[in-house]
């Protein structure tokens, strides 16, 4: 403590130095700025889920002993990259600098704004919880159009390494508000059409298997069963139904079970094969039934819940290593998804098949501008990449058309929300990092 003691009183001055002028710092940024030459561009990559750190463009220095960054994004209309977050740290990360940087900085913004909050959690710029249960670990004040971040949580951001030391990170309204629709964007990942259908339209033979996938295989089993002797029974629809629902919980099945022969006796009179045993565990399983329902049954309302589930895998079904001679999944998902619109002009599900195309034709563009050393598309042999380059810009404007559409068909949805995130960047032909609908596991 001692030495603590005489530590701050001698180097008191430096270090509230310091706290001023990294307030000094944020006090004269000009936000919405546009990046200078200087600045190095980012393309995301499909991790980046978080708006603060999609941005488009960062740049950096470092004076008077601290380390000054400025990020840069592309957020709404007009289309361009502006300046929205600044990080300043302090070069010296010393327990004893930090700890008194720390103090001092908590006491100036305080009088400037008040009593700090201790959320939201942003684990992405490391104001987090240490332990379950506590508070963040950090100060948040908002005020005059911005948020500030305090805190001294190690954290290893991309793109300058680990730091240990006093991080202010101050976020715009505009970027802070952007971070609050992440979770309604990722809905597009984790809300299920199917599930949620099927769930509604056969009840817990579905359901049960479905949520409890601990369930012994016994009474997995005897739903499955329940499924497929109700689809004897069931006229057209509700055949493609239990038919659906059926491959849903084999599918769940095969997972968990290192035995192939029950599921092989209950389908083998339903044009289901089931393989042996794989070496990540569960039995080989490649979605027969579901195949079957959307190739018997297209018109009914199973089919298109079938042809559904079969775009969002990029009409891939196969479960082991390796990858199609040709990887571009994205150009079956546009063929099959314009010829459904085309075919199924009523389908309920009209919203997620045109998003997918916007996906799809967007993994098309960026996949066209992937580098040399990217590290999905530079993985496997790609036969086609130079005659997707050469289509990629189309592609570019069918992407911006489509998701266009999605916001003008369901303005308040999920699928929405993610294309008023894209759309800016397409614009502006800045690579989004797409990589959906594109076979990288070999």
């Amino acid at each position: 403590m001692t030495r603590v003691a005489l530590f701050l009183l001698t180097a008191a001055p430096l270090l509230a130095q310091s706290a001023g002028r990294m307030l000094a710092f944020v006090d004269g940024v000009r936000w919405e700025q546009a990046p200078s030459a200087q600045c190095v561009k980012h393309t995301p990559v499909q991790m980046d889920i978080y708006a603060t750190v999609e941005w488009t463009h960062h740049c950096t220095e470092t004076r008077e002993g601290l380390v000054r960054e400025s990020f840069f994004y592309v957020f709404g209309e007009p289309a361009r990259a502006a300046r929205l977050r600044v990080d300043v740290r302090p070069i010296d990360e010393s327990p004893d600098a930090t700890a008194a940087i720390l103090a001092d900085l908590r006491q100036r913004l305080t009088a400037r704004f008040g009593t700090p909050a201790h959320d939201p959690e942003m684990m992405e710029i490391g104001f987090r919880h240490l332990r379950y249960g506590q508070p963040v670990n950090g100060d948040h004040w908002q005020g005059g159009g911005l948020h500030y971040f305090l805190h001294a949580n190690q954290t290893n951001p991309s793109p300058m390494g680990m730091r240990r030391g006093v991080q202010l990170i101050v976020l715009t309204d505009r970027l802070f508000a952007e971070r609050e629709k992440d979770a309604l964007i990722q809905r597009t990942e984790t809300d299920d059409p199917v599930r949620t259908r099927l769930k509604a339209r056969i009840g817990e033979p579905y359901s049960r298997p479905m949520q409890a996938p601990a369930l012994v295989a016994r009474e997995g089993l005897r739903d499955l069963a329940t499924l497929l002797a109700e689809s004897d029974r069931a006229g057209r629809p509700r055949r493609a139904l239990y038919l659906l629902a059926a491959h849903e919980v084999t599918n769940r099945l095969s997972q968990t079970m290192d035995d192939p022969a029950p599921l092989r006796r209950m389908l083998s009179g339903y044009g289901a094969k089931i393989g042996g045993v794989t070496h990540q565990g569960g039995v080989d399983y490649r979605g027969d039934l579901l195949w079957r329902v959307w190739r018997e049954f297209p018109e009914t309302e199973g089919g298109e819940l079938a042809f559904l589930e079969l775009e969002r895998r990029g009409w891939n079904t196969d479960t082991g290593e390796g990858c199609p001679p040709d990887p571009d999944l994205f150009r079956t998902v546009i063929e099959r998804g314009e010829a459904f619109l085309a075919q199924h002009p009523q389908t309920d599900f009209r919203r997620e098949i045109t998003y997918n195309l916007a996906v799809a034709n967007e993994s098309w563009w960026s996949i066209a501008h992937a580098a040399a050393d990217d590290q999905i598309v530079a993985q496997i042999p790609y036969p086609r990449k130079a005659a997707n380059a050469r289509e990629g810009e189309a592609a570019r404007l069918r992407a911006i058309a489509y998701y266009k559409e999605v916001v003008r068909m369901a303005p308040e949805s999920p699928q929405a929300a993610a294309a008023l995130r894209r759309l800016p960047r397409l614009e502006l032909s800045l690579d989004t990092g797409q990589r959906r609908f594109f076979c990288s596991y070999c």
